[in-house]
C-alpha cells in the first residue's frame, strides 16, 4: 500500500475516513478495505471521492464491504465507475438498505438509467386482470 494512503487510515479517526483525492486504482481497493477493517471496524463512513476507480474497484468494494454493517456512507462521486461496477453498488446497498451511496460524476450519466438499475430487473410476473 502506498505510504501516503496507509497515513490517512493510520489517522483517521474510529469511524471515519477520507480517502479523496488519492489517485487510487482498482488494484489498490482490496488491500486499502482489509486495512479499514482491521484498523477501523466500526467505521461509518468511508469516501473514495474523485480517484480513479473503475467498476472492478466498485465490485470488490461491494463484495468486501457487505461484512461491515455499521458503514453508513460510501462516497464513489468522481471515479470512473460503469454500469457492472454500479450494479456491484447497488447490490450492496440492497443488502445494506441504511447504506447512503454518492456516486456523482461516474460514466453512469443518464439518471434515469441509474434510478432503474438502483431498483433492479423488474419483475415479468403477470398479474390476472380484475
Amino acid at each position: 500500500m502506498r505510504a501516503e494512503i496507509k497515513k490517512v487510515i493510520d489517522n483517521s479517526k474510529e469511524v471515519q475516513v477520507l480517502l479523496n483525492n488519492m489517485k487510487i486504482v482498482d488494484s489498490e481497493i482490496l488491500e486499502i478495505i482489509q486495512s479499514i477493517k482491521q484498523q477501523r471496524p466500526n467505521v461509518k463512513t468511508i469516501t473514495f471521492k474523485n480517484n480513479q476507480i473503475g467498476d472492478e474497484g466498485a465490485k470488490i468494494l461491494a463484495d468486501e464491504l457487505v461484512s461491515v454493517p455499521s458503514l453508513a456512507w460510501l462516497d464513489m462521486q468522481l471515479n470512473q465507475i460503469d454500469k457492472s461496477g454500479m450494479m456491484a453498488l447497488f447490490t450492496l446497498r440492497a443488502k445494506n438498505p441504511g447504506l447512503k451511496l454518492d456516486l456523482y460524476g461516474n460514466k453512469v450519466t443518464d439518471a434515469i438509467e441509474a434510478e432503474e438499475m438502483a431498483r433492479g430487473p423488474i419483475s415479468s410476473q403477470t398479474y390476472p386482470r380484475r
